[in-house]
C-alpha cells in the first residue's frame, strides 16, 4: 500500500479508503480485557496510532508516553486501553451524532439499525438539547478511511471514521470495534482454524498480524463468519492470500451482518438481566419493548419499540396463526422471546426470536402438543427460571 509523507516527525496520510491503513511502524504498551500491559506495533497515522489497520489505539504522544512509563523503575505502564468497566458503554447505550459533513448518512442509520435489531446495544442520538446527558458519544464523520477506537474512551468525543468508500457493512464492523470487539483472527486460538501467509504480507506489515492483542480475552468458539475477520488477502503484496483457513471451504471478511458469534461476544460483554414475563408485553433490554396482540382474525400481530416504534407507531407485524387464547410471552436472554398461545385444535403452539430471525418462520408456529384446556390470566403462566429455560404451566 502507497502511503504519503506529511508532517513533522514522519507521520503518514490515510490514503485507502478502506480498513486496512498503514504508516510508519512504531512500538507501545497496552492492556486488554483480561492481560496486562503488552507491547504492540503500531502504525502512525495523521498523528494516530493504528493498529490492526483500522483500530485507532489513541494518539502516537500516548503511546510513546506509556512505553516511557513501562522503561522506568517506579511504577506500573499505564496502558492507554484501560482493562474493565470503564470502557464499556453503560447500560449497552452508544450516544452518538453524525458530522453533517459526512456523505452518505444512510449508511449509519442502516447500522445502527442492524445492530439494535440483533444485539442489545442501543443507540441514542444527541443533540443540544440532551447532550448535558451524553458526555460520552461517538461521532461519524469522514476522516480518511475507515476505523474506530476500541470500546468507551470516556474522553468525550470519539470518532468512527467512513470515508467515502466504506460501505454500510464497514459501518457495522467499525461499530463492532467501538463497542469492544477486536478482530477475529487475533485471538491466542487463531493458528488452529487459519493459517498466516507471511511471504504473502507486504513488508513491515507483518505485526498486523500480531496476536498479542487477545491473550486471555477469547470468547466462544473460533469465527470465521465474523464481521471483525481479516479477509483472505488483508495487507497483501502480491494479491495471494495473506490469511487461509485450515476449512478450505470457509468464507472469511464478509462485511454483510452480525454473525451468531459476534452476537454471542455482545451478549457476554454487556449482559443484560434476564426479564420474564407471562404478559402480551416484555422488554428483554435497554429501549426495547415488544407487544403481542390478536387480530380481529385472530392472527398474532406484534410490533416493538426500540427508539422509534415499528413497523410505524400504528402499524403492526402479522405473525398469523389462528389463536383461542391471548399470546404468553417470556424473555430469558438480551434478544430472545419466546410466544407460547393455544391453536383452534386446544394444543399448545410455541414460536421463537433468537436474535436475528423469527423461527420457524415469521407466520409460522411448531406444535407442542397436549390439549389444554384453560389459558387464561389467572390459570396459565410462562415463566423463564434462567438463561436457557422456559417452563410452562398449563394445568
Amino acid at each position: 500500500m502507497a502511503v504519503n509523507n506529511s508532517g513533522p516527525g514522519g507521520d503518514q496520510k490515510f490514503v485507502s479508503e478502506g480498513e486496512f491503513q498503514a504508516g510508519e511502524s512504531a512500538s507501545g504498551i497496552i492492556s486488554g480485557v483480561t492481560f496486562g500491559p503488552t507491547e504492540v506495533v503500531y502504525y502512525k497515522v495523521n498523528s494516530l496510532a493504528v493498529f490492526e489497520g483500522d483500530i485507532v489505539l489513541g494518539t502516537v504522544a500516548e503511546l510513546e508516553q506509556s512505553k516511557d512509563q513501562a522503561n522506568q523503575d517506579d511504577g506500573p505502564a499505564r496502558a492507554v486501553i484501560i482493562t474493565g468497566a470503564r470502557f464499556r458503554w453503560p447500560n449497552a447505550q452508544v450516544p452518538f451524532q453524525i458530522n453533517a459533513a459526512l456523505p452518505y448518512q444512510q449508511r449509519v442509520r442502516d447500522a445502527i439499525t442492524h445492530w439494535e435489531a440483533r444485539t442489545p446495544i442501543r443507540f441514542s442520538e444527541r443533540t443540544p438539547a440532551n447532550a448535558a446527558q451524553f458526555p460520552n458519544f461517538v461521532e461519524f464523520s469522514d476522516a480518511g478511511g475507515c476505523w474506530s477506537m476500541l470500546g468507551m474512551q470516556g474522553n468525550g468525543l470519539q470518532t468512527i471514521s467512513l470515508g467515502t468508500g466504506c460501505t454500510n457493512g464497514n459501518a457495522i464492523h467499525e461499530i463492532g470495534h467501538a463497542v469492544g470487539l477486536w478482530h477475529e483472527q487475533s485471538r491466542e486460538d487463531r493458528n488452529t482454524f487459519v493459517t498466516i501467509n507471511a511471504a504473502n504480507i507486504s513488508p513491515g506489515m507483518e505485526s498486523q498480524f500480531d496476536q498479542h492483542i487477545v491473550d486471555g480475552d477469547d470468547v466462544g468458539g473460533y469465527d470465521y463468519g465474523s464481521i471483525m475477520h481479516y479477509p483472505r488477502t488483508a495487507f497483501s503484496k502480491n494479491g495471494l492470500e495473506t490469511i487461509t483457513p485450515v476449512q478450505a471451504e470457509a468464507q472469511i471478511g464478509q462485511r454483510t451482518a452480525l454473525s451468531a458469534g459476534d452476537i454471542a461476544a455482545v451478549n457476554f460483554m454487556y449482559p443484560q438481566t434476564p426479564r420474564a414475563s407471562s404478559s402480551p408485553v416484555v422488554s428483554w433490554g435497554p429501549n426495547r419493548l415488544d407487544a403481542f396482540v390478536l387480530g380481529t382474525n385472530r392472527a398474532v400481530f406484534h410490533k416493538w419499540f426500540s427508539g422509534a416504534w415499528g413497523p410505524s407507531v400504528t402499524g403492526y407485524e402479522n405473525m398469523g396463526g389462528i389463536a383461542t387464547s391471548q399470546p404468553r410471552v417470556v424473555s430469558w436472554a438480551p434478544g430472545r422471546l419466546d410466544v407460547f398461545l393455544t391453536g383452534t385444535n386446544s394444543t399448545l403452539f410455541h414460536k421463537w426470536f433468537n436474535g436475528a430471525a423469527w423461527g420457524p418462520s415469521l407466520t409460522g408456529y411448531e406444535s407442542l402438543g397436549g390439549v389444554i384446556t384453560s389459558f387464561d390470566e389467572a390459570e396459565a403462566r410462562a415463566v423463564a427460571e434462567g438463561s436457557d429455560s422456559q417452563n410452562r404451566d398449563t394445568n
